[in-house]
């Protein structure tokens, strides 16, 4: 199966997990709230010993018995509870998805509600956190139905003695049939995250290039969806709250929530060794660097002499970059700076001259934003992150990436 087709699947995979599990688990959900509610069992028992012909009479477990019984029991339904809570989340207390019966955009909020994944917006920024969420309710499911599976079990197992329990036996191995769904579940989850985690995007280029290992300097790709322009009124979907106040220095977030007029850090002195710098190129070259290096640029005219230019935020490589189509975030090891204004840029310009006594040239414009530096080498270039722009990065439509996260009627789930 492709993987674009596969990953368009995920909601009814999903839905149809959700749906044997709950064919299985509702029959045992009526089962365990008989057993609670109720106090004793009729069984054939005579001091403890069975015989051909009994007496019949009314008695309950042991005393230890039956605690392990009601703690079994708990267990399962708590699992139940937790398993309800971890798939439905907001989606059933959102109408969403009774407003997508009847309206156009019904597929995807009944989608979401039939699948019982929900897609609440303050997932959207942050793939990792919606997989830690789900990836830690589902342990916690499979941990109370395996300790509720084994309790119960024991109590048959000692109880099996004195008298027989064929409706019990049935339902332990029924309940612990439903312990696989939590890891069917899982292993979506997973396969989810790193389709948007581990993003790779599909761009026209050399194959040759991508059949080269990752560099270790390569975070990750963001999907361009995940950006700042693409942020929305929804709860949760908003910008950043601290706006260019924020002190969030990790390349993820910046790129995430602050990926316009954002500068990350003053106007560089010498308090700050390492500096986040933005570099702007053509989609297949950020490829390229992906998988390799950061180049040198040599070919006159190089304003700030040779090497590799950032400027301070994503919106400043405006009118700086000769091409265009990919962004990468990056930290770079400053080193001894050469910082120049406009009268001496002269000195360094088309030359590499200055590479003998320098590391970095930093050109303080009369503008403080339209500041920008230049690395002599790649190794001062110490991580990056990337997002290729659309329609260069033809993956998100291809998958259907570049809608599922589109508000629904009511901008909920």
């Amino acid at each position: 199966m492709p993987s674009n087709t596969f990953y368009s699947a995920l909601p009814y995979l999903y839905g149809a997990i959700n749906f044997l599990e709950m064919i299985i688990t509702f029959p045992s959900l009526i089962f365990i709230i008989i057993n609670l509610v109720s106090t004793t069992y009729t069984v054939n028992y005579i001091s403890g010993i069975s015989t051909s012909s009994p007496t019949t009479t009314t008695t309950i477990f042991p005393p230890v018995l039956r605690d392990r019984f009601n703690a079994a029991n708990g267990l399962l339904l708590a699992s139940i509870i937790v398993s309800l809570l971890v798939t439905t989340c907001c989606c059933l207390t959102c109408p969403c998805h009774m407003i997508g019966f009847v309206s156009k955009d019904y597929r995807r909020p009944c989608l979401r509600f039939i699948s019982l994944n929900c897609n609440c917006p303050c997932y959207i920024p942050r793939p990792k956190l919606r997989f830690t969420v789900r990836l830690a309710f589902h342990i916690i499911t499979i941990i109370l139905r395996s300790v509720g599976v084994i309790l119960f079990g024991s109590v048959l197992a000692q109880s099996s003695r004195h008298t027989t329990f064929q409706t019990e036996h049935v339902f332990l191995i029924v309940f612990a049939i439903t312990i696989l769904f939590p890891f069917f579940a899982i292993a979506l989850d997973i396969y989810h995250y790193r389709v948007w985690w581990a993003y790779e995007p599909i761009v026209t280029v050399n194959p040759t290039i991508t059949a080269k290992p990752l560099s270790p300097k390569h975070k990750r790709f963001i999907p361009y969806v995940l950006i700042e322009k693409f942020r929305t009124a929804a709860l949760g979907n908003r910008k950043c709250k601290n706006g260019n106040g924020c002190l969030e220095r990790t390349l993820e977030h910046i790129v995430i929530f602050h990926s316009a007029d954002f500068r990350p850090q003053p106007r560089w002195t010498p308090d700050y060794p390492i500096y986040i710098g933005f570099h702007r190129t053509e989609a297949d070259a950020a490829i390229s660097i992906a998988h390799s290096d950061m180049r040198i640029g040599d070919i006159p005219p190089q304003m700030l002499g040779y090497g590799i230019y950032f400027a301070r935020s994503i919106e400043s490589t405006d009118g700086k970059a000769r091409k265009d189509g990919a962004f990468i975030c990056a930290e770079v090891r400053m080193g001894k700076v050469l910082m120049l204004f406009r009268s001496e840029l002269w000195q360094v310009s088309n030359s590499n001259a200055w590479w003998d006594d320098y590391d970095t040239v930093y050109f303080k414009h009369e503008r403080e934003d339209k500041d920008e530096f230049c690395v002599k080498s790649s190794e001062q270039v110490l991580r990056w992150v990337i997002y290729i722009e659309p329609p260069m990065d033809r993956k998100l439509k291809l998958y259907g990436m570049d809608e599922e996260f589109n508000d629904t009627s009511c901008h909920c789930v």
